[in-house]
């Protein structure tokens, strides 16, 4: 018998494409940040529930809608979602709920409304910097010329993370070069950009390097991307990663050079492979602020 992951990846696959082929991408993305801005579920629960749930508000357990003074109707059908180091594990709207308390955050709701946008400070930024060794991508800073932001690029020699025991040491083959001249905000978003290159799978391992590397990023060499895509889909990563965290940014200046407009308006890119990507810059962020107590929101 298998372990499950490939049938979990093909449902993955499935849920993104559909959610993009109904033309709801945008739609989708909105209320995925509000869910997550309010109840911090993963982006691929955020599409389980939307697919299944389309509007709905407020996610919890029958407990823990007990816990405020609610109780789940009987008639209430319950949303299915994927529970960590488990199985699935059953959810239930705001509208499959009866009582009169009300959760403070929905005594106001009328529609996706997110919180303040926040800049993007120096304390981002060195929390920003501290998730690359840990994906085995090596950064560094240099100064370059103002036409450049930064780049991404496969090392020539091999670097070697995580723990000291030589038997889980771990191997990458990417680094990342940023401008030193650049401000705090063009740092960070240039590091999201240049990650989702990396995590898209736009640049290719040869057999030996991709066997070997730590960091399992998709084969993207049947898919005959341009270098338009490729920009559009690492640009949608850091737009997706700042809107999560509710960071100020604007991507629509720097994707109209390729032609672009809004997520909706590329069909033939990865949404799973974005919000993929997205989602594992965003919780290598939050374990790194609970390591060091700071609020990359700040």
């Amino acid at each position: 018998m298998g372990n499950g992951k490939g049938h979990i990846g093909n449902g993955y696959k499935y849920l993104f494409q559909r959610i993009s082929e109904e033309g709801s991408f945008d739609r989708f993305l909105a209320w995925a940040v509000f869910l997550y801005r309010t109840s911090h579920w993963s982006l691929f629960n955020s599409a389980l529930a939307y697919i299944q749930r389309n509007g709905c508000v407020c996610l919890r357990s029958e407990k823990d809608w007990e816990k405020i003074g609610r109780t789940v109707k009987s008639s209430a059908t319950p949303i299915v979602i994927m529970q960590p180091f488990g199985p699935v594990t059953f959810v239930y709207d705001f509208a499959d709920t009866e009582g009169e308390n009300v959760p403070i955050d929905l005594q106001s709701f009328n529609e996706f409304i997110e919180p303040p946008l926040q800049p993007i400070s120096e304390v981002i930024l060195g929390n920003t910097k501290e998730i690359c060794p840990r994906l085995g991508v090596k950064y560094y800073e240099r100064s370059m010329g103002a036409g450049q932001c930064g780049e991404s690029k496969i090392r020539k020699n091999r670097m070697y993370y995580g723990a000291k025991s030589s038997k889980k040491r771990k191997i990458g083959w990417y680094e990342i070069v940023i401008n030193s001249n650049c401000n705090a905000t063009s740092k960070v978003t240039t590091i999201f950009h240049e990650l989702g290159h990396i995590l898209c799978g736009h640049l290719p391992l040869d057999k030996e390097k991709r066997k070997e590397n730590s960091l399992k990023v998709p084969d993207r060499t049947d898919d005959h991307l341009d270098h338009s895509m490729e920009e559009w889909e690492a640009e949608k990563v850091c737009e997706v990663t700042c809107r999560m965290l509710g960071l100020e940014y604007d991507s629509r200046a720097y994707l109209r050079e390729y032609g672009y407009g809004s997520l909706s308006e590329k069909k033939t890119g990865s949404a799973r492979l974005v919000l993929d990507a997205a989602d594992k810059i965003i919780r290598l962020l939050e374990s790194t602020k609970k390591e060091k107590r700071i609020d990359i929101s700040i």
